[in-house]
This record gives structure tokens, C-alpha cells and sequence, in this order.
């Protein structure tokens, strides 16, 4: 692995961009190792260029607020990305944020922001407006020409342009901005606001504040108060922003006092950090919802109040895992709530892995008479394959004539992917990981939906290609010949979940 000192080193040495390429090319491979593909001047170069609208460069996207309404973000293709990537990378070993800079930082969090204010009697945060997109190419650049960086000028307009994007503000005017989404631009946001964080470091003192910044979200607490309106804090603090380019959002201004609910980037500050109410209610509900009525009901509750980011069907397993990690790092491992709810989390996953070893046990003993992809059943005439929610779970048929086959689902796909499952199109990319098969054991024959088959190798695997073209009249007989009552609870396959 290449070393902070090296790529410093290197860093310091570039002098044409052919430097630059060599040491991103060097960086690619010291963490990619075999599966290093070099960058070339062509790629660095297509990309480097916002102005040229020939090239695709991002794909914007909205996300919902917690407080209401949008946020514009916006993802690098693929091969910019890539480039992006590694050039964080670079930035990570070459520059380290103010120490009033809480956010993207190495060993700084949301917690940490929040511990500089606990038990103040007054705590006073705001946010600066369209924080992503007030920093423009030419302060990007401005910035990469001094310390730590030093690049000559024709190498920080290679670096600005990659890490910027061609964007149009309220009024339709182009302009080129840095995008939020891609990733670089978090840490560039911390080098561009170093003064910024000076400035405001040297006002809180002066007046007897804490301060820190995370992000767009800047926050001042004290045990005095100062924070009038039309008083020298506030006047002097509106100035230092406007002249360092940005622009306060006054509907994120607020004023806390001791003896209320203080928060703090979402945390409660007022006798120790800690997650909220709220948050700590919710995970607790949909883990006991989930528990007493299943997972379409823990689902059902959490969708209907949130919309999810990515359109599609919400993965409640990996929400829930990701709540209880994000209580884990605020209250600590040690907690007695998070203890509890980690064992009844524990407790829902443990039948889905038993059965899912279960499965894998007795995969093998299946006969495989014949496979097939969702477009291939339904490239036949008169045959269509349908899921759909029956009570409390998601079950499949095939349709062929008006009359529908059980098809049994494999406990070994997941509660999420079965509704993925049955909101996709045949073509989607989760389908293509799946298959429907005619399967025989020495208890009999069923139709099975399942996960596509990489570890084992059937004994009529080989035979299944026979299959893949023959006509509707052959395809029903197969299907008639199946016991279409059994279930096969043994193997847990159809168990309700």
C-alpha cells in the first residue's frame, strides 16, 4: 500500500500532467492491486472539461428532506467517478481540515460535533444556502494554488474542472459549481472554508463561544448570552460569511435554551449526547412490528412515513441495521437499549439464517429437470408469472390459460428481494439473478423460485439447455405432472415469514 509520505512526495513533484496521471495511475493500483486498469490521457482529459456539453459527466437526482422539500444530488459516471475516487484519495493524504471542521474529517462525526456543546445554557446554530453550489470552479482552483497543494496553474485547472460540474442557477445562467454527490467534493468543502473557519474560530473567541462547523451546519454555544438580534456577535458573524462567498439560510437559524430539548446535527446535547426520542421510539417500533406481525407490516408502517430515497422497495433489514449502528456509535456498545435492541434484531434474523443453512444442506439432494430465466417462461405463449401479497406474504404463481400454479419461493431469498421481485420488470437486474425451475426430491416435484445457482452443480444441470426452447402443450404436461399441493415445509422453503 502506497504510503501518505510517498504520495506526498509525488504530489509535491507534479510539474505536467503527465505527473498528475502517473501518480492517480499510482494510487489506482496501489488499492486495487490485481484489478488495476490504468487511467489514460484521453479519459482524463474527456472528463476535465465541464464546459463541453458533448460529454456526460453526472446524473442528477432528488432526494427528500427531513425538513421538507428536495435536495439536488448529483452522481459521476462511472469513468469519472473512478478518477474522482482516487483523487480523494490524494486529498486525503495531502490535507487535513481546520480543527473547528467536523464533518468528513478522519475521526470526526456528528458525536464529536455535538460533544463540544454539551450542558451550554444557549446554543445558536445555523446554515449557510446552497452550500454545494456557491463554491465555484475558479475558488476551487484559487484554492489548489496554495498551500498544502501549491499546483501550478494549468494542473489546478485540470483538477478544478474534474471536480466540478456545468450547472444552471434560478435564473438560467451557466455556471460550473461543485456537485453534491461526487467525492471529491465533501473534503474540498473543508479546504475551501479554512478561512472561513479562522474567522469564525477568532469571533467565538473573542466573544467567549464554542464553535464547530459540520458541513453547511455551523453552531456556537455559552453559558452568556450574545446572540440578540441586531447585536455586534450576529452582525459581525452575517459579514464574515458574506465575505467569505456564502450565504446564511435564516429559516435554519434557531436559538436553543438551556432547559429545553437542545439539538445539535440531530443529536440532544442538553446533559450528554445522545440520539432523540423520536428516533429511538421508531427503531423500537419496527423492530416489535416486525417481531408480532411480520416483516410487510414493519415495512408497510415504516413507507408511510418515509419516502424512500431510491425509489423501489425499502430494505428494512439494512435499515434497521443501519439505525442500530448509528445508536451504537452515539450511546456506545456497552448501552443498555442498544444491547436490548441488537438481541431482539439478533432474534428476527435468526430463523432466516437457520433456514437459509438448512437450504444449503439439502440443495444438493434437488434434481434440477429443468431451469429457466422470468423472459424465458414468458416468451411462451399464454404463460405469465405473477407475484403478488396473499395475507401477510409475498407468494408466486404461474398463470397459463386462466389457471394459476403455486410456485414455491425459496426461504433462501430474502422478505426485501421477494417485493423487489415483484415490482421489476422480467429484464431488471435482480430478476437476473433469479430462476424458476421444475424440481424433483424423493418426496416429489415442485416448481421452485429461486436464486440463481453458483456454488452447486446439479446432476441434470447440464440437461437443462434441452429445455430452454420447447412448446406450451410440453411445458404444461411438465407442469401437471408436479404435485402441485406439496410444500415442502422440511426444507422451510415456503415457510411463512
Amino acid at each position: 500500500m502506497i504510503s501518505t509520505d510517498e504520495i506526498k512526495h509525488d504530489f509535491a513533484a507534479i510539474e505536467a500532467p503527465k505527473d498528475l496521471l502517473n501518480l492517480l495511475n499510482k494510487v489506482k493500483r496501489s488499492v486495487l492491486g490485481g484489478k488495476y486498469h490504468p487511467f489514460s490521457f484521453d479519459q482524463l482529459f474527456y472528463y476535465s472539461n465541464p464546459r463541453r456539453e458533448d460529454v456526460v459527466r453526472y446524473h442528477s437526482f432528488t432526494i427528500p428532506k427531513r425538513s421538507g422539500g428536495t435536495r439536488t444530488i448529483s452522481s459521476p459516471v462511472a469513468g469519472l467517478k473512478s478518477i474522482l475516487t482516487t483523487l480523494n484519495d490524494i486529498f486525503q493524504a495531502i490535507y487535513r481540515p481546520s480543527k473547528q471542521a467536523m464533518g468528513f474529517a478522519a475521526k470526526r462525526s456528528v458525536v464529536t460535533n455535538a460533544q463540544i456543546h454539551v450542558g451550554q445554557r444557549y446554543i445558536f446554530n445555523t446554515d449557510l444556502k446552497d452550500f454545494f453550489t456557491s463554491i465555484n470552479r475558479s475558488r476551487v482552483w484559487r484554492r489548489l494554488t496554495l498551500k498544502p497543494f501549491s499546483l501550478s496553474d494549468d494542473i489546478a485547472d485540470i483538477v478544478a474542472g474534474l471536480c466540478t460540474m456545468r450547472d444552471r442557477d434560478a435564473n438560467g445562467r451557466v455556471r460550473y459549481v461543485l456537485p453534491q454527490g461526487a467525492p471529491t467534493s465533501p473534503i474540498i468543502t473543508n479546504m475551501i472554508c479554512d478561512r472561513l473557519d479562522a474567522k469564525l474560530a477568532r469571533l467565538a473567541k473573542r466573544f467567549g463561544l464554542r464553535y464547530s462547523r459540520y458541513a453547511d451546519d455551523i453552531t456556537f454555544s455559552s453559558m452568556h448570552f450574545v446572540y440578540g438580534k441586531g447585536g455586534r456577535f450576529i452582525s459581525e458573524l452575517h459579514d464574515i460569511i458574506t465575505a467569505e462567498g456564502f450565504e446564511i439560510n435564516d429559516t435554519k437559524t434557531r436559538l436553543q435554551h438551556l432547559g429545553i430539548r437542545q439539538k445539535v446535527t440531530g443529536l440532544v446535547v442538553s446533559e450528554r449526547v445522545n440520539v432523540s426520542k423520536e428516533y429511538a421510539r421508531e427503531l423500537k417500533l419496527l423492530i416489535h412490528i416486525w417481531l408480532r406481525y411480520g416483516y410487510l407490516h414493519a415495512l408497510d408502517s415504516y413507507t408511510q412515513k418515509h419516502q424512500h430515497t431510491k425509489g423501489g422497495i425499502a430494505n428494512l433489514e439494512a435499515i434497521i441495521k443501519g439505525k442500530l449502528n448509528y445508536m451504537r456509535m452515539v450511546k456506545g456498545a456497552n448501552d443498555a437499549m442498544v444491547q436490548r435492541l441488537q438481541a431482539a434484531f439478533n432474534e428476527l434474523k435468526h430463523d432466516s439464517i437457520r433456514l437459509e443453512h438448512r437450504f444449503d444442506s439439502w440443495l444438493p439432494t434437488l434434481t434440477f429437470n429443468a431451469t429457466y430465466t422470468r423472459s424465458e417462461i414468458e416468451a411462451l405463449e399464454g404463460i405469465s408469472l405473477k407475484l403478488r401479497v396473499d395475507t401477510t406474504k409475498v407468494c408466486a404463481y404461474l398463470a397459463i390459460d386462466g389457471n394459476e400454479y403455486p410456485v414455491t419461493i425459496s426461504r433462501h431469498i430474502s422478505s426485501a428481494t421477494r417485493l423487489e421481485l415483484m415490482h421489476s420488470e422480467s429484464n431488471s437486474a435482480v430478476w437476473r439473478n433469479h430462476r424458476i425451475s421444475i424440481c424433483s426430491n424423493e418426496a416429489g416435484s415442485f416448481i421452485l423460485l429461486h436464486k440463481r445457482l453458483r456454488r452447486y452443480k446439479p446432476k441434470a444441470e447440464a440437461e437443462t439447455e434441452s429445455y430452454k426452447v420447447i412448446d406450451i402443450d410440453t411445458f404444461i404436461a411438465m407442469l401437471n405432472a408436479t404435485e402441485q399441493d406439496f410444500h415442502l415445509e422440511t426444507l422451510c422453503l415456503n415457510a411463512p415469514f
